[in-house]
């Protein structure tokens, strides 16, 4: 279990509230819930910076390496769809 240290923290009002209600909700303490909230957002940031090192300053894959990486997360190749006519059946 990781080593809980005890801060205290300036919060706006209705998030307290909001992440209160959330933690009586699901049973578990405010820190639980607030602790998640900040897992979320470090990760997140993580995934910035690991695009941003894959990809380089604009984090975006280009269309091929879109679509490769699509690929890598299926069984078969994702071909694009083709364009409707537009006429109704």
């Amino acid at each position: 279990m990781a080593k809980m240290v005890k801060v205290s923290v300036s919060v706006d009002k209705d998030k307290l509230r909001r992440a209160q209600a959330q933690a009586k909700e699901e049973g578990v303490s405010l820190s639980a819930v607030l602790s998640r909230g900040l897992e979320h957002v470090l990760d997140a940031r993580a995934r910035l910076e690991a695009a941003l090192d894959l990809y380089g300053p604009d984090g975006w894959p280009t269309d091929d390496e879109r679509r490769k990486i699509v690929e890598s997360w299926t069984a078969r190749p994702i071909r694009p769809r083709a364009k409707r006519s537009g006429k109704a059946a």
